[in-house]
């Protein structure tokens, strides 16, 4: 049974909780999930907040929503990978009946050191003000790569400078990654030639 912490909120029958055991898994405060509803996954979110409603005898979570690439660009660019949400400052009370799992949500840092790929694997780089519609840090300020000076997407398949290690979309370059020679960018190939 999870150890409730007493509030003032247990006058009015509310007990808040640190932990939940819902469908044989434990939910931690800070812990991310799946949301669905009508079976569906809705979205995303990470969990501010568990209690127990004793009057109603049914329990609750509070999440912070992350939002999808989808419902913040009407089209999303290429340079945003599928794996990545955005947190954000919005907030819901939910029934804890519509978790449908949990997910990891790494930093882009992290993410890119992954040597797995799986489904509940995904990222942030930047947080999203629902009410204004800002993203911090701004796209302009996200690392950029390769001849075209976009944002990085770990998704996009890249070649990597053996000699300045700078990051190219073979795309860009013509590279043929099956070929497995090493590849130097025009910058390191003209500066050896001078």
């Amino acid at each position: 049974m999870p150890k409730a912490k007493r509030t003032r909120n247990s006058v009015r029958k509310i007990i808040q909780f640190e932990r939940l055991i819902y469908d044989k898994t434990e939910y931690l405060i800070g812990d991310s999930v799946a949301i669905k509803q009508k079976g569906v996954i809705k979205g995303y979110g990470k969990i501010t907040k568990i209690w127990r409603n004793r009057k109603i005898n049914d329990g609750f979570i509070k999440i912070r929503w992350y939002y999808t690439p989808d419902q913040i660009f009407k089209d999303v660019p290429d340079f945003i990978s599928n794996r990545e949400l955005f947190e954000s400052n919005h907030s819901q009370h939910l029934s804890v009946q519509t978790i449908s799992g949990k997910i990891e949500v790494l930093s882009i840092e992290k993410y890119c050191q992954q040597h797995k790929t799986d489904k509940n694997i995904h990222f942030v780089r930047s947080f999203y003000i629902k009410e204004s519609g800002l993203l911090i840090p701004s796209i302009e300020e996200w690392d950029k790569v390769c001849l075209c000076k976009k944002a990085f997407n770990p998704d996009k398949l890249m070649v990597r400078c053996d000699i300045c290690l700078k990051k190219f979309h073979t795309e860009c370059t013509g590279y043929n990654i099956s070929s497995g020679s090493n590849w130097f960018c025009k910058q390191c190939i003209n500066n050896s030639l001078n």
